[in-house]
């Protein structure tokens, strides 16, 4: 089976299989990955309200657990028909996926104690507090392009570098590369995999670098980032290559 890798994402990849196969239900990934991810997120030395999430995919991740402090958010991913899965979202109009037990679980299990009228709530602030869906390119000096030059807040992002990246090297450059879009003192919440090769998506394969934690750390460090907290797990998904891999979440600062 072909490995698949960069603009492939733009007419191979299937945004709708991908939500149904990876966040259809609640899988160990996907508690483990909301659970932290959103304390890091919330925690009291993140300030702003401008966040980034860089490589969103066709999810809804880091919106959901984001505290709604967060009023300027962007979202930006390589893939059109990933942001047009999310503008049409956004719009009201149908798509084959429903995010409503992510909401319900985050209420759930973050202390969010929300109810019905409370997780409406959370969509209207959702739909109104991101701002704007742009493409970008982790491969390049400026990902966002050259009309972002205002910095932002916080830039969340969640297995992205690691499907972009064929080598360490690439894997740091594409890191320092998001790094620029963070003043001195921003910070970055990042979600990613450990030892992972390969996923699969509607029978195709897709590329991921096999990384180390010590991989990461070396990237962070080049990019100019401190790390404040992380956790990480052993995670089985059968859409993976291996099967058998490790995923972690980490809170870092630009220094």
């Amino acid at each position: 089976m072909v490995l698949l890798h960069g603009n492939d994402y733009c007419d191979k990849f299937s945004a709708e299989i991908f939500l149904k196969d990876f966040w259809g239900s609640l899988s160990d990934l996907n508690i483990f990955l909301i659970s932290n991810a959103y304390v890091f997120l919330n925690n009291e030395r993140l300030t702003g309200h401008r966040l980034l999430d860089f490589g969103c995919s066709p999810n809804l991740l880091g919106e959901i657990i984001a505290p709604e402090r967060f009023t300027d958010i962007v979202m930006a991913d390589l893939s059109p028909s990933n942001l047009d899965i999310i503008r049409r979202w956004m719009d009201g109009q149908k798509i084959n996926f429903k995010w409503d037990h992510m909401l319900k679980f985050a209420a759930e299990s973050c202390v969010m104690q929300m109810c019905q009228s409370g997780l409406k709530r959370k969509i209207a602030h959702l739909k109104t507090s991101v701002k704007k869906l742009v493409n970008c390119d982790a491969k390049k000096e400026l990902p966002l392009g050259p009309d972002y030059v205002e910095a932002f807040d916080v830039v969340f992002t969640s297995f992205c570098l690691g499907s972009a990246a064929k080598s360490v090297a690439e894997y740091k450059q594409f890191l320092k590369n998001v790094a620029s879009l963070l003043p001195s003192g921003g910070h970055l919440v990042m979600c990613g995999a450990l030892n992972q090769m390969a996923y699969i998506v509607d029978n195709k394969r897709f590329h991921h670098l096999k990384l180390s934690m010590s991989d990461v750390k070396d990237a962070l460090c080049n990019a100019q980032f401190e790390i404040l907290e992380y956790e990480f797990e052993c995670i089985t998904l059968p859409e993976s290559e291996p099967p058998e891999y490790s995923v972690f979440v980490l809170l870092a600062i630009k220094v």
